[in-house]
C-alpha cells in the first residue's frame, strides 16, 4: 500500500514538472498608433531621432501597405538615425513586453553584420517621468534584400504605467547600405462600433435642425484598423431626387473639422444643412457611405435613410 502511495506521488510530481516546463508565458505588446507608417500625415505618432532629412517614408520597398520607414545610409552613431513613438503607451508594472519590427537591409556593399539595430523601451511612471530604459543588444539581420523580424523582450518596472519605444540603426563600416522598417509590433485594440451595418443613421432620426438638433451617422468597415488606413472614405447626403446636398466626409477627412478619420469604425454628425450652410427642407434624405482601397481595389459601400423634421 505504501509503495502504491509513493508511486502515485512520484507520478504526480513528474506530471507537475512536465506541465510547468511546457507552460508558455506570452509577452504583451504595446498599443502603438501608426505601426505601419500608413497614416496620411507622414510619421504621425512618431518622432525622428537624429538627421531629419535622412529619415523618411518610402513607397519603394515595403513589407505591407503603401509605405515603410526609410533610414538613408546610417552612420556609426545610433543617435543619428532613429524614431521614437510620440505618445506614451499603457504598460503594467511587472509584466513582460515584446517590441520589434520587420527590417530590410538593402545591399550596396559590405557584410550584413556591419549594419546594426537597437530597440529600446523607455518606461514612465504615473507622473510621466522616465523611470528607466531597457535596451536590446546590437541586433542584425541574417540576409540582404529580404524582410526579417527582429524583437526584444523586457519586463516592466513595478511602478511603470507607460512606455515609449524607439528604433535606431547604425553602420560600423561606411557601406552606404540603407535600412527599411515596417510593421512595428503592436497590440491592435479593436474599436467598438455603434453599428453592425456598413452605415447607419443613429438617433435622433427623425431630427429637427431648426431646434438645434443634429443626427449622428456611424460607419463600420469589416477590415482591421491597420488596413482601414488605406481606404478612402466618404459620406454624402442626397435628396430623394438624387441631387447631392452635402459632403460630410471625403478622402477620409471630416469636411467640417478637417480631421482625418483613419479607423475602420467611426461616427460623424450632420446638422441638417446643405453645402451652403442653409437648413434643408423637411423630408427624407439618403446617406451614402463609400470606402475604397486604391491598392487592392476592395470596396465597401452602403446607404441609409434620414428624416429631417420641422417644429410647428
Amino acid at each position: 500500500m505504501k509503495k502504491n502511495v509513493l508511486l502515485c506521488k512520484i507520478i504526480f510530481l513528474f506530471l507537475f514538472l512536465v506541465i510547468q516546463k511546457q507552460t508558455v508565458y506570452c509577452a504583451k505588446k504595446f498599443v502603438i498608433k501608426n505601426p505601419g507608417f500608413e497614416n496620411v500625415i507622414k510619421f504621425n505618432y512618431w518622432d525622428k531621432i537624429g538627421s531629419d532629412s535622412s529619415i523618411s517614408r518610402s513607397s519603394k520597398i515595403k513589407r505591407s501597405g503603401v509605405y515603410s520607414c526609410f533610414f538613408d545610409d546610417p552612420t556609426e552613431n545610433y543617435e543619428r538615425r532613429g524614431i521614437i513613438t510620440s505618445e506614451i503607451s499603457e504598460a503594467v508594472g511587472g509584466e513582460m513586453y515584446e517590441v520589434g519590427a520587420w527590417f530590410y537591409l538593402a545591399y550596396k556593399s559590405g557584410l550584413v553584420t556591419d549594419s546594426q539595430i537597437r530597440l529600446r523601451i523607455i518606461w514612465y511612471d504615473s507622473n510621466n517621468v522616465i523611470i528607466s530604459t531597457s535596451t536590446s543588444s546590437d541586433l542584425t539581420v541574417t540576409e540582404f534584400n529580404t524582410w526579417e523580424l527582429l524583437t526584444f523582450t523586457s519586463s516592466a518596472p513595478i511602478n511603470a504605467v507607460g512606455a515609449k519605444i524607439s528604433i535606431s540603426v547604425k553602420e560600423t563600416d561606411d557601406n552606404n547600405n540603407d535600412i527599411y522598417v515596417d510593421d512595428v509590433l503592436a497590440e491592435e485594440i479593436p474599436l467598438q462600433s455603434e453599428t453592425t451595418k456598413t452605415v447607419e443613421v443613429l438617433k435622433p432620426n427623425p431630427f429637427i435642425p431648426h431646434s438645434g438638433e443634429e443626427t449622428r451617422i456611424a460607419y463600420n468597415i469589416p477590415v482591421s484598423a491597420t488596413e482601414a488606413v488605406l481606404f478612402n472614405k466618404s459620406i454624402k447626403i442626397f435628396n430623394m431626387s438624387g441631387k447631392e446636398i452635402i459632403t460630410l466626409m471625403d478622402n477620409s477627412t471630416n469636411f467640417f473639422t478637417g480631421v482625418k478619420m483613419d479607423d475602420n469604425v467611426g461616427t460623424i454628425s450632420w446638422t441638417g444643412t446643405d453645402k451652403y450652410g442653409s437648413i434643408v427642407p423637411t423630408g427624407v434624405y439618403i446617406v451614402y457611405f463609400d470606402a475604397y482601397n486604391p491598392v487592392t481595389g476592395k470596396r465597401f459601400s452602403g446607404k441609409d435613410i434620414v428624416v429631417v423634421g420641422r417644429k410647428f
